[in-house]
């Protein structure tokens, strides 16, 4: 129990010291706030990323969403890739992103995107089900 009390004193300092803080104000700071880091570039990432995915799916054959699972947590920067074929996959996206000069934010965007749609479409029964999703988006 102590660490629970311990946790939301914590919680509730921390709140208390947000609400000091000056609000920052100004139209360029609401005109970065309100644009889609997807949409800077012009170009769509999470559609490379599901390509390259796709990719190397075809090329190893026998791939399994826990390796695109780690691969986009490596390439959003929580977790590095432990297996082979996460790592192929991670350097194929990588590969892909740095020939179109994505830029690290627009990544961990679209990674963080990928992932929440990984989240809301993953069965642990079908092993392979977003490379197979990813699939039918592409065509």
């Amino acid at each position: 129990m102590s660490k629970s009390g311990k946790l939301k004193n914590q919680l509730k300092s921390a709140q208390r010291r947000r609400r000091r803080r000056p609000v920052p104000s100004g139209s360029a700071i609401q005109a970065v706030a309100s644009i889609d880091p997807m949409l800077q570039s012009g170009v769509d990432v999470a559609g490379i990323i599901s390509d390259a995915i796709l990719i190397t799916a075809e090329k190893r054959g026998n791939l399994r969403d826990s390796a695109v699972l780690g691969s986009l947590k490596a390439l959003k920067g929580i977790a590095k890739a432990n297996s082979e074929a996460a790592q192929d996959v991670l350097d194929n996206i990588q590969l892909k992103l740095d020939e179109q000069a994505i830029p690290p934010r627009e990544r961990i965007a679209a990674a963080n995107e990928m992932l929440k749609l990984a989240d809301s479409s993953i069965d642990p029964k079908v092993p392979d089900q977003l490379i197979r999703f990813l699939s039918l988006l592409d065509v």
